[in-house]
């Protein structure tokens, strides 16, 4: 047994495919793997492993803000594997909708009785597996590719798919992680890992700035555009709502700051996966504040230098990837959505415009 018993986190977009990657997973490994599947009915054994049912439970612990919320059951279910000693590795399912943070935070977060589960027990990876259809812009989403951004190895199951369409799914893999190891798989069953080889910790929040950075980036990847657009002048926010509505097909991702006519004092940020678009309130823009409220340092006073002279820090800042001819759609609908130099000559037509989101939001 290794002093610290190494876990996996497998993740994807369908509940049942992950269960049935999971059972293949115990099948092939030729060392003892316990899986903990959010499921009912009780414990099986096989030559192979463990299948342990669990009940997902979220508690409070640590200082008792929602920021210390931990899977208890994960908890439990790993420390009574510990104390068999019967596994050489744990493979924890998590399932679409279930959140990634309290999962992690049960290894790196004490109990009441001020034991950490990290001590004994290391996250070393997290595994995403997706079909090629939910990939190239099936119902996933964006969970899905949240999770292929934060991972560490992607495993692309392409069933019968020719090699157009596996290299068009590995691209879009690619220009969500660059980091990530890539394997295909035809089926589930064809899956293999590697688990005695696996080294390192899996850090959540690393793996965040990580993929923070590679949004940002300009790495190209084949059959993808990647684009940074900007503008300082306001979107029209009926314009704007309208477009977020009806992506064009083919764009795969679409973050970042924006601004609208109607709510000059507040960002907003738009978060886009295919056609599942989200937007949310984003801060004040440092022109909107009064003087008394700006720092006095010299950092801030070179930012202000690169403000524009009359709209101040406000400007509209996304990151478009997807299909080069879909994002050079997107560009052009987002230029046609900006205020044009007429509303803006009325510009006490600004604030009248609808604004048709939710009061607290962009």
């Amino acid at each position: 047994m290794p002093s610290s018993l190494p876990v996996t986190v497998l993740a994807g977009a369908e509940r049942g495919l992950l269960e049935r990657v999971a059972r293949g997973l115990l099948s092939n490994s030729d060392t003892p793997i316990a899986a903990v599947v959010p499921a009912t009915g009780g414990r099986k054994a096989s030559p192979h492993g463990s299948w342990i049912p669990t009940r997902p439970k979220l508690e409070r612990w640590g200082a008792g803000c929602s920021c210390c919320t931990v899977r208890s059951d994960v908890v439990v279910k790993t420390r009574a594997l510990l104390a068999e000693g019967s596994a050489s590795h744990v493979l924890l399912v998590l399932p679409p909708g279930d959140e990634l943070d309290p999962l992690v935070k049960a290894f790196t977060v004490s109990d009441p009785e001020g034991r950490r589960l990290g001590d004994e027990a290391t996250v070393r990876r997290l595994l995403v597996v997706a079909s090629l259809t939910d990939v190239l812009g099936g119902p996933a989403g964006r969970e899905l590719c949240e999770r292929i951004e934060l991972a560490d190895e992607v495993v692309l199951l392409t069933g019968e798919a020719g090699p157009d369409a596996i290299a068009a799914g590995s691209s879009v893999v690619a220009a969500l992680n660059p980091s990530a190891t890539l394997t295909c798989a035809a089926a589930h069953s064809d899956i293999a890992l590697d688990w005695a080889g696996v080294e390192g910790t899996f850090d959540l929040e690393a793996s965040r700035q990580r993929a923070e950075s590679a949004l940002a980036s300009d790495t190209a990847v084949e059959g993808v555009s990647r684009r940074a657009f900007e503008a300082v002048t306001p979107f029209h926010p009926q314009r704007l709502s309208d477009l977020l509505q009806s992506l064009p097909a083919g764009v795969y991702r679409m973050r970042g700051l924006f601004w609208v006519a109607s709510r000059p004092g507040y960002a907003g940020m738009v978060d886009a996966a295919g056609s599942e678009v989200t937007t949310r309130a984003g801060g004040v823009w440092w022109a909107a504040m009064p003087e008394s409220r700006m720092p006095d340092t010299p950092a801030f006073r070179q930012f202000r230098e690169t403000w524009h002279p009359v709209l101040g820090d406000r400007v509209q800042q996304l990151v478009l990837i997807g299909e080069p001819e879909a994002i050079q759609a997107l560009e052009t609908a987002l230029e046609e959505c900006l205020v044009t130099q007429e509303e803006v000559d009325a510009s006490d037509t600004w604030h009248p415009h609808p604004f048709p989101w939710p009061a607290d939001q962009p």
